[in-house]
């Protein structure tokens, strides 16, 4: 492809083959047929934003089932308004919509790939934005919460870990391990009760299962209650599932 400043298009077109190249889609299986898109974008904590298509009739329905405005029952009234004002911003300025607390969009099938770049763009920026906040009386979210118990809990029982490990998919897409003990190549992922953090889980170790080496494990937060079946039948397609009131067993086999 040629490209010159006077063909707009064909540079807009080589952004897109070069950020297709970043990009990794799973199928979910949970029966509702979505499909899972890791961007080379990322949030504030890290993770990758993941965007979600769906077939509806002759439309595909893209969204980011609200991980850029997550967290929001900890906020107060006062701050969710300003939420809200950061999330009508970040749609409007790409295009795309604000429903529910989830930013999406829907498009016929050719327009899906730059739909995709819009929503993820839109989400991307409005948590960046969410988290220069910084509101003075938001507490620490539940699975922040537990993914720090589990690292100083590791780390009191003499495991090296690291935090934020990059990893690279079968895809070529960058992942990062929520916890990776280097000695073993094991990649812990805590779950909460979240959807969104366990189907993101999910599509992370999609890409990662054919990468030889790797120990995948879906750590459950089983404190308070048991997750649900869905959440294991789920997880356990792309790792072993383990709960953290059984930490003194599995511990021994990540050493």
């Amino acid at each position: 492809m040629q490209l010159s400043r006077a063909n707009p298009e064909a540079v807009r077109e080589a952004v897109l083959a070069a950020l297709n190249k970043d990009l990794a889609c799973e199928v979910l299986e949970d029966g509702t047929g979505r499909v899972g898109c890791l961007t080379p974008l990322e949030y504030p904590d890290g993770d990758a934003v993941v965007i979600w298509v769906r077939e509806m009739g002759d439309k595909m329905e893209v969204s980011d089932y609200g991980e850029g405005l997550a967290d929001q029952e900890f906020r107060s009234d006062y701050e969710r308004g300003i939420v809200s004002d950061i999330a009508r911003g970040a749609a409007l300025a790409h295009g795309v919509a604000v429903y529910e607390g989830r930013l999406g969009t829907q498009c016929i099938p050719k327009e899906l790939g730059e739909s995709i770049l819009r929503v993820a763009s839109a989400s991307a920026q409005a948590a960046a934005s969410i988290a220069c906040q910084k509101p003075s009386r938001r507490k620490e979210s539940e699975e922040n919460e537990f993914v720090r118990l589990v690292d100083e809990t590791l780390r009191g029982r003499n495991v090296p870990v690291e935090r934020e490990h990059k990893l690279q998919g079968s895809s070529g897409h960058s992942h990062r391990a929520t916890i990776y003990v280097p000695h073993t190549h094991s990649i812990l992922e805590p779950v909460g009760g979240h959807w969104n953090q366990v189907a993101s889980v999910y599509t992370k170790f999609s890409d990662l299962a054919p990468v030889n080496g790797f120990r995948r494990y879906s750590l459950l937060d089983d404190r308070q209650e048991q997750p649900g079946d869905d959440v294991r039948s789920l997880l356990v397609q792309v790792s072993d599932v383990i709960a953290w009131s059984g930490h003194d067993t599995w511990l021994s086999q990540i050493r």
